[in-house]
């Protein structure tokens, strides 16, 4: 299923995206607003979004690190 939706405000994006979770859509892809899930078994699933950029491995290996 794709779904087109716009957010300002991330807590909700990740509460809706949850949401979705619960009723049994996993997300699959997320591309600008589309997001596309496939249907699955409903579990309870915490999302956080984070849209930084890294230049290198180094970088992104020392941020997950912490």
């Amino acid at each position: 299923m794709k779904t087109i939706k716009w957010f300002a405000n991330l807590e909700r994006e990740e509460e809706w995206l949850a949401s979705m979770s619960e009723k049994g859509w996993e997300l699959v892809s997320h591309k600008f607003f589309t997001y596309t899930f496939a249907k699955n078994e409903p579990i309870r699933q915490m999302y956080k979004i984070d849209y930084r950029n890294f230049h290198t491995s180094p970088e992104f290996e020392m941020y997950i690190s912490q």
